[in-house]
C-alpha cells in the first residue's frame, strides 16, 4: 500500500475502486471530502505501472468485499464481544463453524460491519509508522499514549512556578510522577520544542482534559498522535485498545488542536517502556 492509499479510509478506497472500474471518476467531485480522498487514491493508482495498478485495485476490492475485516484477530476481544451482545450461542458458533458459506457471510457482515481492517502485527518501537501503529502490542500502545501525554502536559506547564507544577501533578494521582519526571527531562533539553512540538500547541492539546480522569494522560497523548494519523488509522487504534479506553480516546484522535506543530513521530514511538 502506498502513502496515498494508507492515508485513505476504507470508504475512500471503495469509492476509488468503483470509480476506476466503472469509469465514474468524474462523479467524485460531487462527494466533498470522501471524493477528494478517493480522487487522490485514483491519482496514485494511475501513477503505477499496469501490473502494480491491477494488484492495488484488486486488493482494495477484496478488502471491501470481504465480510470479515482483514486481520480481525488484532481487534481487541472486548470489541468483538460487544458486537456479539444479544446474539445466541448458535449464531456465535455459526460465525466460525457454519458449513453454509452464504449464512456465514451474512452473519459476518451483520456482526463485523462497523470494523475496519487492521494492519499486520508489528514490533513496537521506532520502526513503526502511522500505518502500522495499531499492529503493535496493546500494552505498548497504552504505554506510548500515556508517555506522550505526560510529556505534552509537562511541556505545556514547563514555564510555570515549581509549586504549581507539583500541585498539578498531584491531581493526576498515580500518574503524577510521570509528569514530574518528564519536567526534569524537558528542563535538561536544549530545544524542547524540537522534541515535543511547539509549547503553544502542547497547551492547546492539554486544554479541556480533566486531569482527575484516570485516562487523562492517554487522552492528551492521543491528541499528540492524532496529528500523524490519517484514513482508517485512528479507527484501527481505537479497535486495538480495550473497548472502554478506545471509546474514551476516539474523540481525542479526531482532535486537531496544535496539529500544525505536532511532536515528531519518532519521539512518540521511541523510548517507550511497556
Amino acid at each position: 500500500m502506498n502513502a496515498d492509499e494508507g492515508d485513505a479510509s476504507s470508504e475512500a478506497l471503495a469509492i476509488a475502486a468503483a470509480a476506476l472500474l466503472t469509469g465514474g471518476a468524474a462523479a467524485l467531485a460531487r462527494l466533498p471530502g470522501l471524493g477528494d480522498s478517493a480522487a487522490a487514491v485514483l491519482e496514485a493508482w494511475r501513477a503505477l505501472d499496469r501490473p502494480a495498478r491491477a494488484r492495488a485495485v484488486a486488493a482494495a476490492v477484496a478488502a471491501v468485499r470481504s465480510p470479515r475485516p482483514l486481520r480481525l484477530a488484532l481487534v481487541h476481544a472486548e470489541w468483538i464481544e460487544a458486537a456479539l451482545v444479544g446474539e445466541s450461542e448458535p449464531v456465535r458458533r455459526a460465525l466460525d463453524d457454519s458449513d453454509d458459506a452464504a449464512v456465514r457471510t451474512w452473519l459476518e457482515r451483520h456482526v463485523f460491519a462497523t470494523f475496519v481492517q487492521m494492519p499486520r502485527a508489528s514490533a513496537p518501537g521506532p520502526t513503526l509508522s502511522p500505518a502500522t501503529l495499531a499492529g503493535a502490542p496493546v500494552a505498548w500502545l497504552e504505554a506510548a499514549l500515556t508517555r506522550a501525554g505526560a510529556f505534552q502536559l509537562a511541556h505545556a506547564i514547563a514555564g510555570s512556578p515549581r509549586p504549581a507544577q507539583v500541585a498539578l501533578a498531584a491531581r493526576l494521582g498515580p500518574r503524577g510522577p510521570a509528569v514530574i519526571a518528564a519536567l526534569g527531562e524537558i528542563a535538561s533539553t536544549a530545544a524542547p520544542s524540537a522534541r515535543w512540538g511547539g509549547r503553544r500547541a502542547a497547551i492547546a492539546r492539554v486544554a479541556g482534559v480533566a486531569l482527575e480522569d484516570r485516562d487523562a494522560l492517554a487522552a492528551i497523548g492521543a491528541r499528540a498522535f492524532a496529528a500523524h494519523l490519517r484514513g482508517d488509522q485512528p479507527r484501527q487504534l481505537v479497535q486495538r485498545l480495550p473497548r472502554v479506553l478506545g471509546l474514551r480516546l476516539a474523540p481525542e484522535l479526531a482532535h486537531r488542536a496544535g496539529a500544525s506543530e505536532p511532536p515528531p513521530w519518532l519521539e512518540l514511538v521511541a523510548g517507550v517502556v511497556a
